[in-house]
C-alpha cells in the first residue's frame, strides 16, 4: 500500500446557492478518505 491517503470525493458536484446568492460553506470540501487508516506493524527477534 502506497504512503499516501486516498481522498474521498468533494462534497456537492453541483453548487448550491441559497437565496442571497451564497455559496453554501462547506461545499468542495473533502472531509473523508475512501480507504482505512493507516497501520503500522513492528517486529523483534531476539537470539542469544
Amino acid at each position: 500500500m502506497p504512503n499516501h491517503p486516498n481522498f474521498a470525493d468533494p462534497s456537492g458536484r453541483i453548487t448550491f446557492t441559497n437565496a442571497a446568492g451564497a455559496v453554501a460553506p462547506n461545499w468542495g470540501r473533502i472531509t473523508a478518505t475512501t480507504s482505512t487508516s493507516r497501520q503500522i506493524q513492528f517486529g523483534l527477534k531476539l537470539s542469544s
